[in-house]
């Protein structure tokens, strides 16, 4: 267990002092967020485009689908 090292600031309030292997580790751990979320974000982009392709796709379909119909009513 790590003993953390504290400062008194000058208004009477405490800071921490961290080490640098404490500081590096956040950093590793920072690095490590930011890049699962940007997999995360590129992921869902991916997601979203397909969906949005599929809706398309599907309208596109009906709206054939209509046209035919409509050509071949003899109303």
């Amino acid at each position: 267990m790590t003993v953390s090292t504290l400062k008194r600031n000058d208004d009477g309030t405490f800071s921490v002092v961290h080490t640098t292997d404490e500081v590096a580790a956040a950093e590793r751990a920072n690095a490590a967020t930011a890049a699962a979320r940007a997999a995360q974000a590129e992921a869902d982009a991916r997601r979203a485009a397909a969906l949005s392709l599929s809706r398309v796709s599907a309208l596109a379909g009906t709206v054939v689908a209509d046209v035919v119909q409509a050509s071949q009513d003899p109303t």
